[in-house]
């Protein structure tokens, strides 16, 4: 109904606007008016390819390292589109009054690529679209302020097509082909700064020569980001799943090799021989998966611990194994099993029997036998993307299949943006387990921000958010794990989430802090 009434203004207004107007604009023509040349079609095609450039690889930095929600793509598509409207509208968006904030905008955004200090919902993602929308607004200004003569508009409006249809290709397609990290957005970025600074490479008034020193600066400063990445990173390698890198901190003994996705630790190991098969990251001594297995493995049969773990990283939890056990893994991404295996020793130097199973986890549980597993660890929530599909109803169901009677079901949820304790409570609550949360800081901080910050300083240690749920009442109470347990949150109001309904955004906590 609200489309209806909304086109029917529009036909309204426009049928007004044809009576003031005799003749349309579009055939107000020149006949001896002069062919557009091939620098002109080229520069068409150029600024809209980076309007779409732009687009698609600010919205994947913005859902990569910054917040990833179901739908946050329609925030940029939008400002995308409207950019278009106002350009190719009445008014004119063209020069410096347009161009000054997008310069100044695009270099808070090549300053901010693997800036930590940035990486914040409340101060990034509104810098990030206010510096799309000025961006794009200078891209579609520019050209609808070149419009030829009507008589060549089809020609124009045939580049323009291309140009954004070419521009999205590089970003969507092109870029994870051939580039080995994250760097559409700093290459995007120099790219309009260049096209900005060739436009204006014969007006030599000095009152504008800061704007063209800003073009410059983001050149530079987008480089050096780029430079920096690759030098800084034993490995860049990425494919349809993600962009991962493998860098090596510290020195020794405490020297150490992370692997890394944009802001997100995956796991890390220390380099010397003595000292790796020690777990460590989120997964050290005191965390809560060390005491969930410690646990089990007193009540279990000696050498008979049967774990599962959904999402493998670079496989510390392995080290928890001894002769006897069976630990399983299971891993979308081929690219981090790769790496688990070259990069890192743990499955290797595990005395338990380690395999690994490729594939989307629930899938392969939902097909497998009951494993009987004595803990079954979903560790696949610490990134920026979350996987609903393993925190329904359905997926605790198919969980719980596997699971033996004395079992315990573990959720690592370290996460910077979202906070999952309240869902998980709910789903507690309805399948009528018992849920403890454990927040561990092996440096010492107490409280529970739920943050991953493993990139705030070259350690080894993270702080870790865990919840266990077990149907065995009597599992929460047993010694060594009632002193370190406590009360998840107060349950999400409404129904737990389902495959058929779900909603993210009442995880997205309030406060988000680098």
């Amino acid at each position: 109904m609200a489309f209806v009434i909304i086109c029917a203004v529009v036909a309204i207004l426009s049928a007004g606007e044809s009576t003031k107007l005799p003749t349309s604009i579009a055939t107000k023509r020149t006949d001896n008016a002069a062919p557009p040349t091939v620098a002109e079609r080229v520069s068409w095609m150029i600024l809209a390819g980076l309007g779409s450039l732009a687009l698609v690889s600010v919205t994947s930095f913005v859902a990569r390292n910054i917040v990833s929600m179901p739908l946050i793509w329609v925030v940029p598509l939008a400002i995308y589109l409207i950019t278009f409207v106002m350009a190719f509208g009445r008014g004119r968006y063209q020069g410096w009054p347009i161009a000054a904030p997008a310069l100044i905008l695009g270099l808070v955004m090549a300053d901010s690529y693997q800036n930590e200090a940035w990486i914040s919902l409340m101060w990034s993602l509104p810098v990030f679209m206010a510096g799309l929308f000025c961006i794009c607004l200078y891209c579609h200004g520019e050209l609808a302020a070149s419009k030829p003569d009507p008589i060549y508009l089809t020609t124009f409006y045939i580049l323009v097509s291309l140009g954004g249809a070419l521009g999205s290709l590089a970003g969507s397609v092109l870029a994870p082909l051939v580039l080995s990290g994250d760097f559409e957005m700093p290459i995007t970025l120099t790219a309009i700064a260049a096209m900005f600074a060739w436009q204006r490479r014969h007006d030599v008034m000095i009152s504008r020569a800061p704007a063209l020193g800003l073009a410059v600066v983001i050149m530079a400063i987008s480089a050096g980001k780029i430079g920096y990445e690759i030098d800084r990173s034993r490995i860049l390698t990425r494919n349809f799943y993600s962009a991962l890198r493998i860098v090596d901190l510290g020195s020794p003994p405490n020297a150490f090799r992370r692997m890394e996705h944009g802001g997100i630790e995956h796991g890390s190991q220390y380099l010397d021989r003595e000292r790796r098969r020690e777990p460590i990251s989120y997964y050290s001594g005191s965390s809560g998966v060390a005491l969930a297995l410690a646990r089990q493995r007193r009540v279990s049969r000696p050498g008979h611990l049967a774990v599962g773990i959904v999402g493998l990283g670079a496989g510390a939890i392995a080290a928890y194994g001894e002769s006897g056990d069976r630990f399983r893994f299971y891993e979308i991404n081929p690219q981090v099993l790769t790496l688990a295996h070259t990069e890192f020793t743990y499955l290797s130097d595990s005395r338990a029997d380690v395999s690994v199973e490729l594939g989307d986890a629930r899938l392969v549980l939902e097909r497998e036998a009951p494993q009987g597993y004595d803990a079954l660890i979903v560790d696949a929530f610490s990134g920026d993307a979350i996987p609903i599909h393993l925190l329904t109803r359905e997926a605790v169901q198919v969980y719980r299949k596997h699971l033996s009677a004395s079992g315990v079901l573990l959720f690592h949820i370290s996460n910077r943006f979202v906070d999952l304790q309240p869902a998980l409570a709910r789903l507690a609550v309805e399948e009528g387990l018992d849920a403890r949360f454990i927040y561990d800081d092996p440096d010492g901080d107490s409280g529970d921000d739920s943050e991953n910050d493993a990139e705030e300083g070259e350690t080894p240690l993270s702080a870790s958010s865990w919840v266990l749920m077990a149907a065995d009442k009597s599992w929460m109470t047993a010694p060594g794990v009632l002193d370190r347990v406590e009360a998840l949150k107060p349950p999400q109001p409404g129904p737990a989430w389902t495959d058929d309904f779900n909603n993210i955004l009442s995880a997205i906590r309030v406060r988000v802090t680098p």
